[in-house]
């Protein structure tokens, strides 16, 4: 294997007659705005004159080390693979590209830095840098083409990948910045970067050889993630004539997801694969269990689990948000299974399940309305992860055996739990469970029923009878009964306001409480206004009503 490396100025990298191309097991445009202005801070020091060549020297810097990059030959075409370093590369085109725009007198520097973003001219003219398909177009329409870079961005940042959102961020904080200098100063900064810049160029032989040096080398900038590497390693065992299909594929699925909920979706695949929690590297599971070294295990691992179990999961974190693709009946019950905190488990036999048999038909509402219920018992009745989880397990074989709606599986909850959720919900101490607004959000949407449920992004959560009644109040006169205090505890006294509504009621008497109630945003608020009076049966009566509404609802009575 033979290496060679050489020193270049960005002019030298970028004016050769070849194209930078991003090869299959590249990540996404993953640097932030902190990396591209940290870059920007960096280089306008030393092309002003504010950077010495170390602490014990007076000399000034003049010129800028920019790091490494990894290239391989393009298979004969003439262009270059880019290993590694395309971080850096796109945030200095966009660098580049507003320096080029912003350049009005000088029609030789702006040819040159032009020069850098494209290869040849007119109607022939080609970017240098080709990044992934998810982002091509992009980069193109709002960095490289001429004026791109000062056109102002007017889409919707939630439909764009995270590629793009990193071109657009970057861009902003990089335009302010050129736009702060002069003219002269940046002109300057202009011919420093491509004079005085300098990358060592590195080049292999050929194409496998970069992949291993992009899985052993992550010297600066964001390092890449797990999955990163876990697609390099995956795509590299897909064979050339089907490789671009799987690649389009697995960056569809990022580009729906993002790159943090990507990892977590290769970790619930793992578990559907091996019906337990992972116990050692999720990559390490996938590469044995799929057969991922082969090209027939690699392939049906993107085109027949993480492309269509991508768009389940994107359905799952969309419904619960209460928005998506499921059928409404369904959606609903996946919102409801979202605002159960403590652990995301429950959606590995839901993806299971959206896999198998869809969102679609009688079927799929009655599995989520019992799994619902489900995964509500178990976090009431405080089961425990292990056993939760091993029941989880369970259901995922039964799923797929068809079996889980028939009477004896694994989403039965037997009489003993339901009655341990009844005890729990109308016992002492419920301000003290970590899920009592959750809980309190979900007997709002059974009140307003489950096609109305809207709930607003503030809500807190209310004692009716306050936790600290001002003194010479009428509530220190309606609960001065023995155990009266402890009520104030219970579900019956609690109820749902947004903060300014909770700020308007603070702890005044029930008559004056109960107009902001009235007209509050949620429904168990507004059902309050039936009361004249709040006393402690009205507590103890309430905590039994909101429990039967919650088990109806459940489908538990």
């Amino acid at each position: 294997m033979r290496i060679s490396a050489e020193a270049r100025t960005i002019a030298e990298l970028l004016a050769a007659e070849r194209r930078f191309m991003l090869p299959y097991f590249q990540r996404g445009y993953a640097w932030l705005e902190e990396h591209a202005e940290r870059l920007f801070d960096d280089l306008s020091a030393v092309a002003e004159g504010r950077r010495t060549e170390g602490p014990d020297t007076g000399r000034l810097l003049t010129w800028y080390p920019l790091g490494n990059i990894i290239v391989s030959s393009g298979g004969g075409s003439g262009d270059a693979w880019l290993a590694d370093g395309h971080q850096r590369l796109i945030t200095l085109t966009i660098l580049i590209a507003l320096l080029r725009d912003k350049e009005e007198k000088d029609a030789e520097l702006r040819r040159r830095l032009d020069a850098c973003i494209f290869l040849g001219g007119g109607d022939v003219a080609r970017p240098r840098l080709v990044t992934q398909i998810d982002a091509r177009e992009f980069l193109a329409d709002y960095v490289q083409n001429p004026g791109a870079s000062l056109k102002e961005f007017t889409g919707d940042l939630a439909a764009c990948s995270d590629s793009e959102i990193n071109i657009v961020n970057n861009r902003k904080v990089l335009r302010a910045r050129v736009e702060k200098l002069a003219d002269e100063a940046r002109g300057e900064l202009a011919r420093f970067i491509l004079d005085d810049c300098m990358i060592v160029e590195n080049v292999v032989e050929t194409e496998a050889i970069a992949r291993t040096l992009f899985s052993t080398m992550h010297g600066t900038g964001l390092k890449p993630t797990t999955v990163d590497l876990f697609k390099a390693d995956v795509l590299g065992s897909i064979s050339n004539d089907e490789r671009e299909t799987a690649q389009n594929a697995w960056e569809g699925a990022e580009a729906r997801l993002g790159r943090e909920s990507l990892n977590e979706l290769m970790e619930k695949i793992a578990i559907l694969e091996k019906r337990e929690l992972p116990k050692q590297p999720v990559a390490d599971i996938l590469k044995t269990a799929c057969k991922l070294d082969t090209h027939d295990g690699a392939l049906d691992f993107v085109m027949r689990r993480l492309d269509p179990l991508g768009e389940h999961y994107a359905d799952i974190i969309d419904a619960a948000n209460g928005r998506g693709q499921l059928s409404p009946a369904v959606m609903r019950r996946v919102q409801y299974l979202g605002w159960v905190r403590g652990h995301d488990t429950w959606m590995v036999p839901a993806l299971c399940w959206l896999d198998t048999h869809g969102s679609q038909g009688d079927a799929a509402i009655e599995f989520f309305r019992r799994f619902e219920a489900l995964v509500w018992a178990e976090v009431i009745t405080t089961q425990g992860p292990a056993r939760r989880d091993a029941r989880y397990m369970r259901m995922i074989d039964e799923i797929k055996a068809d079996r889980i709606l028939k009477p004896g599986s694994s989403l039965d909850i037997d009489a003993a739990q339901r009655a341990g959720m009844r005890d729990i919900l109308e016992g002492p101490n419920f301000t003290r469970r970590r899920y009592k607004q959750f809980l309190l959000m979900r007997c709002d949407s059974a009140l307003v029923g489950d096609d109305a449920v809207q709930v607003p992004s503030r809500a807190t959560v209310e004692h009716i009878y306050p936790a600290n009644p001002p003194a010479q109040s009428r509530w220190l006169r309606d609960f001065r009964v023995s155990g009266a205090s402890a009520l104030r505890q219970t579900l019956g006294n609690l109820t749902l306001l947004t903060t300014a509504e909770q700020n308007e009621a603070a702890n005044k008497d029930f008559a004056e409480k109960r107009k902001v109630y009235g007209a509050s945003a949620f429904a168990m608020s507004r059902n309050l206004v039936h009361h004249n009076a709040w006393l402690p049966q009205h507590i103890t009566e309430r905590t039994k009503g909101l429990v039967d509404l919650l088990m109806r609802s459940w489908g538990l009575v």
